[in-house]
C-alpha cells in the first residue's frame, strides 16, 4: 500500500506542476505585457498576473489534480484564502528581490513564482483540496 500511495502522490504532484506551469505562463504573460507595454509598476503587474493565473489554476486543481469531492463553495473559499496569502508572499519576495538585487523584474518574478509554488503546493495539498 505505501508504494501505491507514493505513486499517487507523485502523479498528483506532476499534475499540480503542469497546472502550475500553465498558470505561471499566464502570470508571466500578463506581468510582462503590463510592465513592458503599459509601464505599470511591477507590484501592480504582478498582482494582476497573479489574479489572471487563478482563472487557469483553480479549475485545473479542483477538477483534475485533486479531483476533490468538496463542494465548490467550500474548496474555493479555502483556495482563495490560501491564494491571497500567497499573493502577499509573492509581492514581498518580488519586492525584496528587486530592492536588494539588480535583476530584471521578469527574472525576479520567475524566481518568485518558483518559491511560491513550493509553499502553495504544500498548503493546497494538505488543506485546500484534502
Amino acid at each position: 500500500m505505501p508504494e501505491i500511495s507514493k505513486a499517487l502522490n507523485k502523479i498528483t504532484f506532476l499534475k499540480y506542476a503542469f497546472a502550475g506551469l500553465l498558470a505561471a505562463a499566464v502570470h508571466l504573460l500578463v506581468f510582462y505585457c503590463l510592465i513592458e507595454l503599459l509601464q505599470t509598476h511591477y507590484l501592480i503587474a504582478s498582482a494582476a498576473g497573479f489574479f489572471a493565473a487563478i482563472a487557469v489554476n483553480y479549475p485545473l486543481q479542483y477538477f483534475w489534480t485533486f479531483n476533490t469531492a468538496s463542494p465548490h463553495a467550500e474548496a474555493f473559499i479555502k483556495y482563495l484564502t490560501v491564494t491571497l496569502a500567497m499573493l502577499l508572499f509573492n509581492l514581498m519576495i518580488l519586492s525584496g528581490l528587486l530592492t536588494l538585487t539588480v535583476m530584471t523584474p521578469l527574472l525576479a518574478q520567475v524566481i518568485t513564482i518558483a518559491m511560491v509554488f513550493v509553499v502553495n503546493y504544500s498548503i493546497n495539498s494538505l488543506f485546500t483540496f484534502r
